[in-house]
């Protein structure tokens, strides 16, 4: 039941930040994807994750088609599936990417761990670690249903467990971190999918928006990132004042500082929108920032 109230919550969210008519279409999009999770076969490697957005995507879905690209027979599944406990006699390898610890997924690790097969713990952030999720930016933003279902840390019982000896994520600073807890650790970059690629080529054959101006893009997709963004507004406001010529993208989900108020004439505001939309507006900046 949290589990459904939280996405209801994210949905509110999604079309408060897109607004109705694009949030409509992204939300039909992962309702597709969501349903569509709880049809699973069998084969050699099953993610179940607990979300269906652009952590999801990145994590999921385009390495699972990578691994499918190198011939292993590679399935999603959502964290909500009623069928989730007869997984573990379909598949061999079992990755976990943001699960929230629940009935159903203690049940389905015990029946793994009784079958002898291998849990990979998946993660592209610290939101496993409670001490370090109550100071994100997100999770102070989010409702209180979500926190209470968050506050032990996203997987923190899956990352603890001592039967998971293999756990894998984007970049060296998470890596480092898992490896304290006694884990093997490789890294997995995140990975555009062939359809994106595609489009991406598309795109960059079309006509560039041909004026005078230099833009600085800044595309956040999520809540979390509103501390990566303040500390380099202060060399923003340099770049602004110092190059007339210069305007602002900045789009997604964002909280903008105080301090450039006085240039709202040379920021341009971008709606949080769907992928094929995101790639467009990606492809009309010149710079593009991601202080992470």
């Amino acid at each position: 039941m949290k589990s459904l109230l939280t996405k209801f919550k994210k949905t509110g969210r999604l079309w408060r930040q897109s607004g109705f008519l694009e949030g409509t279409k992204i939300i039909f999009s992962y309702l597709k994807i969501y349903l569509e999770s709880f049809f699973v076969g069998s084969g050699d490697i099953l993610f179940i994750s607990s979300g269906v957005g652009n952590s999801a995507h990145y994590r999921v879905y385009n390495v699972a088609e990578e691994l499918r690209l190198h011939k292993f027979k590679t399935a999603i599944t959502n964290a909500d599936n009623p069928h989730l406990i007869k997984m573990a006699s379909k598949f061999d390898i079992f990755i976990f990417h943001r699960v929230v610890y629940n009935n159903a997924i203690k049940n389905l690790i015990q029946k793994i761990k009784k079958q002898k097969k291998e849990i990979i713990f998946d993660t592209d952030d610290l939101v496993y670690d409670p001490n370090f999720l109550v100071y994100m930016d997100y999770f102070k933003k989010i409702s209180a249903v979500e926190k209470e279902l968050y506050k032990k840390g996203i997987g923190s019982e899956i990352i603890n467990n001592p039967y998971v000896k293999i756990a894998t994520t984007p970049v060296e600073f998470l890596a480092e971190k898992i490896r304290q807890k006694g884990k093997k650790v490789f890294i997995v970059p995140n990975r555009l999918s062939n359809k994106e690629i595609a489009l991406a080529e598309k795109i960059l054959k079309g006509e560039k928006k041909k004026d005078n101006f230099i833009r600085i893009g800044y595309f956040s997709g999520t809540l979390s990132h509103n501390k990566d963004f303040a500390m380099i507004v202060p060399a923003l406001i340099k770049i602004i004042e110092r190059y007339p010529q210069v305007k602002l993208c900045l789009a997604g989900p964002l909280e903008i500082d105080k301090s450039l108020n006085k240039f709202k004439k040379k920021i341009e505001g971008i709606p949080f929108v769907s992928r094929d939309k995101y790639f467009n507006n990606l492809s009309q900046v010149d710079i593009n920032l991601a202080p992470l």
